[in-house]
């Protein structure tokens, strides 16, 4: 069947290398064909097939990549724009959100060094919501390849990818500063310790796992709506629309209606083995923000995006800016909150990147890549540094317990903040290297022993 099929589109399934020209996309082909292709390459060759879940040209040899003569033989490869991109203004975004939560704890550092510097930092909070709503975007944007809806492959890849680094700082955590075991079970379980001060709820013991809470129930969340065929077609639709109607239900049953995380819902009773604040979590209005990055995801890949230059896009910015900071703005979570100015940060990001991805020349990441090099490098390890500064903060406490009563007019102060970034930054990058690598590499080994992402299993998923 399959080689009649290949025969009728013009394809001569026994001479696999016709496939292997810029005129003949794989991604224009069933997903069956595709795996015809590559099983019928010769024996030998190292074949490189970018399938429908990369839109790729078939490559003949991974030797001709690098051949000079590839460029008349055609078998130079086109990925799909997802494929290509590397979204660096999103990392760089995201890097400078991880600073600005370690600046917000670090504070008291810095004003032991410069007394009254402490407030120069007070909206660092807000890297939390922009966190939530980049946290959407991608994780929308990473599901584009009909291969990555897969449930259980998501779930397996979210859980290695954002818990089993969580796991491991909060080890480190518990180490340098011991919780009470009531704390620690709920904290290694991510499950808030109180049922009041939402949207916290009591925090973790690990202080910045409170927003993890919120993130793997997104995934929760974005998981159910990859089971069923419709919802898979319409994630991003299906996912806002179960977050809209959790919020409301819990609201609804609370009688409390608001935008403000500080001031979202909480549900009362008590029940065996079901703490209250789990309940009172599924309506803090901070979960609206992850359907704004999803929005936002949404808008990017169907080119619903501004096309305007980056000059333009970032007088439009300052605008909008200007009049939420004046007329909106309030401290706190929340869309009603600083939530509203985080989501336009992201807008402005993503239209940014847009122009950039526009302008760049084929084959480059963008025009200035040598310029951006370190906030990307930021950006890569931004997880990494927002599980581990809290534990190296701890660590700098305990060997210097009277940091912050020195007198600014000592530079001790002073050097010792430079001190604290550097050994962050360092444990950061040690962390990423060590914990967070390896649990990504078990993530796809765990994902691929479902089969999902093989090229057989692929196949067939994509049919």
């Amino acid at each position: 069947v399959l080689a009649s099929e290949a025969k009728g589109r013009g394809f001569d399934p026994r001479q696999p290398h016709q496939f292997c020209t810029p005129r003949h996309i794989c991604g224009s082909l069933p997903s069956a064909l595709c795996a015809l292709h590559v099983s019928a390459l010769p024996r030998g060759e190292k074949n490189v097939c970018m399938l429908r879940s990369g839109v790729g040209i078939v490559s003949k040899s991974q030797d001709a990549l690098s051949s000079p003569s590839s460029a008349h033989d055609g078998f130079r490869p086109v990925l799909h724009p997802i494929q290509k991109m590397k979204l660096e203004l999103v990392q760089v975004l995201r890097g400078i959100a991880a600073l600005m939560v370690v600046f917000f704890h670090f504070s008291v550092f810095i004003d032991a060094a410069i007394p009254g510097s402490k407030t120069w930092f007070d909206a660092g909070y807000l890297g939390v919501d922009i966190f939530f709503v980049i946290s959407g975007f991608i994780i929308y944007v990473s599901t584009d390849k009909v291969h990555a809806r897969d449930g259980k492959v998501f779930l397996i890849r979210r859980f290695c990818r954002v818990v089993l680094p969580a796991w491991a700082a909060m080890v480190i955590s518990a180490i340098l500063t011991p919780p009470l075991l009531r704390d620690l079970i709920f904290g290694m379980l991510f499950i808030p310790s109180k049922n009041l001060a939402p949207p916290g709820f009591g925090y973790n013991f690990l202080i910045v796992a409170w927003t993890l809470t919120y993130e793997l129930l997104f995934y929760g969340v974005f998981a159910i709506a990859l089971c069923l065929p419709w919802s898979r077609r319409h994630r991003g639709t299906a996912t806002a629309s179960i977050l809209l109607v959790l919020v409301a239900a819990v609201q609804l049953a609370s009688h409390t209606w608001t935008l403000d995380a500080q001031v979202g819902p909480i549900v009362g009773g008590s029940y065996p083995l079901l703490p209250m604040q789990l309940i009172s979590l599924l309506g803090n209005p901070i979960l609206l923000e992850f359907a704004v990055g999803v929005l936002f995801g949404w808008m990017f890949l169907g080119g619903y995006m501004p096309k305007v230059a980056a000059l333009q896009a970032t007088a439009w910015f300052a605008l909008v800016a200007f009049f939420i900071i004046r007329f909106q703005f309030r401290p706190g979570h929340g869309l009603s909150c600083g939530g509203l100015l985080s989501a336009v940060i992201v807008f402005y990001c993503l239209v940014l990147q847009k122009s950039w991805d526009r302008r760049a020349a084929p084959g480059r990441h963008g025009a200035f890549p040598w310029m951006l090099a370190p906030a990307v490098f930021i950006g890569d390890i931004s997880y990494s540094l927002y599980l581990i500064h809290p534990s190296v903060k701890s660590a700098f406490l305990r060997l210097f317990p009277k940091l912050t009563e020195i007198s600014h007019s000592q530079l001790l102060p002073i050097a010792v903040v430079i001190m604290v970034f550097m050994a962050t930054l360092l444990v950061s990058l040690l962390f990423y290297r060590w914990i967070e690598l390896p649990a990504q590499r078990f993530g796809r080994f765990a994902a691929s022993r479902f089969g999902v992402v093989r090229l057989g299993a692929e196949t067939s998923s994509s049919v």
